[in-house]
């Protein structure tokens, strides 16, 4: 199907975005929290959030390389159909075999293997969705960051709550619901884009890898990225729950949690798509690492009540605009070509953060407790903003690189 200056295409990238992402949160969340909410140790709620987050991390790193060479509609098509027949088959089996996690666990695991390159594929052609809908594409990639954030929030808090109400059958279900209904929207409204010939010699890896590599702007964004990912998917899944369980919270006030941390950040994010694009994005940037860290910091020190309101609207309104800045200068600064593979490596290198950071902090969290890791990543995250302040390279964050 052929769209001439029609917003449905941008508006149907933000919807599935939405879905995606909000379906790996919500049977992240389920799963670990059934767990702990059962009585089981933060130590094995990590290898649980770790085997089900290190499949992001390949799916997005070969991701990138496949969108470059087979198409972002294909490739997105293919990718979230097999996401949603594997999570219809970790329902199947809770329902025949419930006492074999393990293999829900591993059905999870490939479906997140197999949809991630999804998110590359929207990702990757966002500058041409935004002129179709003659939107500048900063502007485009914080709508569909909005959209993004309604799903990564909403998504655990709906996992927690559905486990609460009814149990883990019903969240996985919901979960599958939700991955089918983003294939079928996107195979109506996703088109196709041709890359000029011109340009197909700049997508093999090593053209994306020297792209990244030979630009100091995208080194400290790929160094930024790490960290961050590490410390907010370590937020999400284990240190929330363990707060909650550590000051006599249950479920509602985790999803509470997440709902205050989410709305923060779509006030964020949402400011920053009807604003635009500011003129010197790298402030912006500071300023959120700074009220992350800020967050964090709240967390480990206020009291349980205060924390748990706090620290959440410090979180969300920090990182809801750090995506769509990081994003747009890679949209900027890489050939179209190699767009794919390069978005592919460098969130597949943040992503992969996120396993090591779930084994890391189950038992951090088991032996320190969950305040001390707070604090812990507070000053890593305050270092990193420090850092970012007085580093000249980031100066160049808003530019458009020669091509």
């Amino acid at each position: 199907m052929k769209y001439r200056r029609s917003t449905l295409p941008l508006a149907g990238s933000m919807l599935t975005s939405g879905l995606s992402l909000g379906t790996v949160g919500a049977v992240t969340a389920a799963l670990v929290w059934s767990h702990l909410s059962a009585g089981g140790s933060p130590a094995v709620a990590g290898v649980i959030a770790a085997a089900l987050g290190a499949p992001i991390a390949i799916g997005v790193l070969a991701g990138g390389a496949l969108v470059d060479r087979l198409g972002a509609r294909g490739v997105l098509l293919v990718t979230n159909g097999l996401c949603a027949l594997a999570l219809l088959a970790a329902c199947a089996l809770l329902w025949l075999a419930p006492d074999r996690i393990v293999l829900v666990v591993a059905a999870c695991a490939l479906a997140n293997l197999a949809g991630a390159p999804g998110g590359v594929a929207q990702d990757a052609r966002v500058p041409e969705l935004a002129r179709l809908a003659r939107v500048p594409a900063a502007r485009a990639n914080a709508l569909r960051d909005v959209a993004a954030q309604v799903g990564q929030v909403g998504g655990p808090a709906l996992g927690v709550l559905l486990v609460e109400a009814s149990g883990l059958p019903l969240a996985l279900a919901a979960a599958a619901a939700a991955a089918s209904a983003a294939v079928i929207i996107d195979a109506l409204l996703f088109p196709r884009f041709r890359i000029a010939r011109a340009e197909r010699g700049t997508s093999a890896p090593g053209g994306a890898v020297g792209a990244l590599l030979a630009d100091p702007t995208l080194r400290m964004v790929a160094v930024a990225g790490v960290l961050l990912v590490g410390v907010f998917s370590t937020l999400d899944e284990l240190l929330a729950p363990a707060l909650a369980l550590a000051t006599g919270r249950g479920g509602d006030a985790l999803a509470g949690f997440l709902v205050l941390a989410g709305s923060s950040a779509l006030v964020s994010a949402g400011t920053l798509a009807v604003l635009g694009p500011p003129r010197a994005p790298q402030r912006l940037l500071i300023a959120g690492l700074a009220a992350c860290a800020a967050g964090l910091l709240a967390l480990g020190l206020a009291p349980a009540t205060l924390g748990f309101s706090l620290a959440p609207v410090l979180l969300g309104l920090g990182i809801g605009p750090i995506w769509p800045i990081v994003l747009t200068a890679v949209q900027r600064r890489v050939p179209t070509a190699a767009r794919g593979t390069a978005i592919g490596l460098l969130a597949g290198a943040s992503l992969a953060a996120q396993p090591a950071a779930a084994l890391a902090s189950g038992v951090a969290v088991a032996s320190a407790g969950p305040q001390g890791v707070a604090l812990v990543l507070a000053g890593a995250v305050g270092l990193l903003a420090l850092a970012a302040g007085l580093s000249p390279a980031l100066r160049d964050l808003g530019a458009t690189r020669p091509r």
